[in-house]
């Protein structure tokens, strides 16, 4: 599959590969994982023969794990790629998008939203660089299930708009 910098694929134990028209052999364990699955960050199954039946299935998964799309993710077969995303970034307030300080907050859409009671949110598909005087401060985006920054709290007195916690 070609990459996606908000899925994630399977990875399998002895040099096999869950794509392509390449068989996996019982006994081979195949792991996703990523930051942002929920209740935990890795899931794995492994490849099973019935000979009862004949035929080979994967087993159950180590854990249930939900993706950022709210997905169940099972195995190879059923969630051959996985969202992998970061979830909206929501700040507390409204975040001011340039000042007469020299910062400037650029943005690609789509675009930061304020919504009052709410606070800022900045989509986890957008990707935002904070510049102050012209110079790059930093480059926000969403990539493998975490934010670029670290983003703990927002301060409206300053010209620094958003208070960095690394």
């Amino acid at each position: 599959p070609p990459f996606n910098d908000k899925e994630t694929l399977w990875s399998c134990d002895h040099t096999s590969w869950a794509y392509g028209d390449n068989p996996i052999y019982p006994g081979v364990t195949c792991t996703a994982s990523c930051l942002s699955f929920t209740p935990e960050q890795t899931v794995s199954t492994t490849c099973v023969y019935s000979a009862a039946e004949s035929f080979s299935f994967w087993s159950d998964p180590s854990a249930t794990i939900t993706a950022t799309d709210g997905v169940t993710v099972t195995n190879p077969a059923d969630n051959p790629t996985i969202r992998c995303g970061c979830g909206d970034l929501v700040l507390e307030g409204e975040v001011v998008m340039e000042d007469d300080n020299g910062l400037e907050l650029r943005c690609q859409d789509p675009q930061p939203e304020f919504t009052p009671g709410v606070g800022t949110t900045f989509p986890e598909d957008s990707e935002c660089i904070l510049l102050c005087d012209g110079v790059l401060v930093w480059d926000l985006y969403c990539s493998q299930g975490e934010w670029s920054v670290s983003l703990k709290q927002r301060r409206m007195s300053s010209a620094m708009e958003m208070v960095l916690l690394l």
